[in-house]
């Protein structure tokens, strides 16, 4: 979610940045690849790592307890956000 946000940010600095100094239209092309590219990875890297006190580690399979606990309405509400931030990002593109 976060890197969808910093990439709607980015998006819209570079649009303005692009118009404002009279770049050429590739520029801002060239910015929206590399975020769209950058997904997929950031997408993954979140999947395998997260961050813990002790610095960056590979993500631990979850116990019996831990995966009752996350299942049920928490997934639905995420999956929710997620599509809605997608199509606001392409509502305002």
């Amino acid at each position: 979610m976060a890197y969808a946000v910093g990439a709607f940010v980015i998006l819209q600095v570079a649009q303005l940045l692009a118009d404002g100094l009279n770049l050429p239209s590739w520029v801002f092309r060239a910015v929206t690849f590399v975020s769209l590219i950058g997904f997929p990875v950031a997408l993954l890297l979140a999947w395998a790592l997260e961050v813990t006190p002790e610095g960056i580690k590979r993500t631990q399979d979850p116990t019996p307890g831990e995966l009752a606990a996350n299942s049920g309405r928490s997934s639905w509400v995420t999956a929710a956000l997620a599509i809605t931030a997608v199509l606001i990002m392409l509502a305002a593109g």
